[in-house]
């Protein structure tokens, strides 16, 4: 299944922001590579499952999203995929490796490029993997689901099953619907990040700063390949 991925600032945004919240509503210490790491312009994510994934900003309002799946349907193939068939010479020269303790040059599945504002691929029939990974941060409401959900597990809000709605608890609703948006925009205001536990505020704060998310933090790039 081909998903439509948003920008890469958006998705740089929502997954540095769910981790936060995973810290947040487990009542456990903020350790950013708990879930994520981001290294200079380049944010990896491992899920605990198998499914694994970078995002890297380049110059020139480049980017990569690449990955794995263990139980994708490119493994199965009696003749090997190549993600970068298609591509572009920086793309093909782009150092595809993972900076995460978990992982171990685990192989890579799929590949998209940003480039003038469309993402790009090699084209294949089968599901290369991105789907698992990624879904839950590629589309609005169900990163919006799966966000508010995590705060009703730690009581901040509630939900109503008769009216199918999410209520307001410690926390007020609002300010969970307000960042969300801000994650659909790529940006983040550090005042919005008033309603988590004092505890994680700073580490937090600085983890999403060192993503670019924080507004008006540097958007680190990695450098392209000559």
């Amino acid at each position: 299944m081909e998903l439509e991925l948003p920008p890469p600032d958006v998705l740089l945004a929502r997954i540095a922001l769910a981790d936060v919240m995973f810290c947040a509503t487990v009542g456990v210490a903020f350790e950013a590579e708990a879930v994520s790491r981001v290294d200079g312009g380049r944010l990896t994510v491992e899920d605990g499952a198998g499914n694994w994934l970078s995002v890297v900003r380049y110059p020139g309002g480049r980017a990569l999203l690449y990955g794995g799946d263990e139980s994708s349907e490119v493994w199965e193939r009696d003749a090997p995929y190549d993600p970068l068939a298609d591509a572009p010479d920086w793309v093909r020269c782009a150092e595809l490796t993972t900076a995460h303790p978990w992982l171990d040059d685990d192989p890579v599945g799929f590949v998209r490029w940003w480039e003038e504002g469309i993402w790009r691929r090699t084209p294949i029939d089968l599901d290369d993997g991105l789907f698992c990974g990624i879904r839950s941060y590629a589309d609005a409401e169900e990163f919006a689901s799966k966000f508010k959900g995590q705060a009703v597990d730690a009581s901040w809000l509630t939900f109503d099953y008769e009216s199918q709605q999410f209520r307001s608890g410690s926390v007020e609703l609002a300010a969970f619907e307000a960042l969300c948006a801000a994650a659909g925009r790529g940006a983040v205001g550090r005042e919005q990040l008033d309603l988590l536990p004092a505890a994680i505020r700073d580490a937090a704060g600085e983890h999403l700063w060192r993503a670019g998310v924080i507004v008006g933090a540097p958007k680190v790039t990695e450098p392209l390949a000559q």
